[in-house]
């Protein structure tokens, strides 16, 4: 696959509010990849959104495993032949590319910013605790993220993340990657062979 470069913009244009239109998709926030600050964009729900297995195979892949990183991620999946890797690369959305399968870390943010639902967060150990994010976030509590304010994404809205498991990019095994449940924000693995959710992402460097 020929080389993509990821987009640069200034600090100053970056949204505020999570749910706001940006950059092909909406902004949903920001994260640190090696030290570097990115913006980060959810896909429309209607040509960004899709269902598949991780792999059909069992095999480790060796540059997949970061929990921050998800282009890193994807472009090594589809260099193994994953099927939805290579669909998450080859979209091109409101003019806009890459777009990649968000990695552990980066979709916790969705969940954290565009919470669909008001139900209460599930808290075990360690779901939600993320370094990663700016700011680095703790353990979810009960209550805390609420619904999101951004109506668009709210329950039953237009772009509306759906309340079921979706895949990240992260594996965790040579059979199961990382996974996140929208309904309450619990976080697990699962076999790479399963059907879930994906809803794509794509990021932007911030200068």
């Amino acid at each position: 696959m020929e080389t993509i470069q990821i987009e640069e913009v200034r600090k100053a244009e970056v949204p505020a509010t999570p749910g706001t239109a940006f950059a092909g998709g909406f902004y949903f926030g920001q994260i640190n990849i090696d030290g570097q600050l990115y913006a980060l964009v959810v896909a429309p729900k209607e040509s960004g959104q899709f269902i598949g297995k991780w792999s059909e195979h069992y095999d480790k892949i060796e540059s997949a495993n970061s929990v921050s990183d998800g282009f890193k991620n994807t472009l090594a999946m589809a260099d193994a032949g994953s099927d939805i890797a290579k669909r998450a690369l080859g979209l091109t959305i409101n003019g806009q590319v890459p777009w990649y399968i968000p990695a552990r870390d980066e979709l916790e943010q969705v969940y954290r910013h565009l919470k669909p639902t008001t139900r209460e967060n599930y808290c075990s150990w360690r779901d939600g605790e993320n370094a990663n994010a700016v700011p680095a976030t703790d353990v979810y509590r009960e209550d805390l993220p609420e619904q999101t304010a951004a109506t668009e994404f709210q329950e039953e809205g237009a772009e509306a993340m759906d309340a079921g498991w979706h895949w990240s990019s992260t594996q965790v095994s040579a059979t199961g990657a990382a996974i996140q449940f929208f309904n309450d924000g619990s976080q697990n693995g699962n076999g790479k062979d399963i059907e879930f959710r994906v809803r794509v992402v794509r990021r932007l460097k911030i200068l």
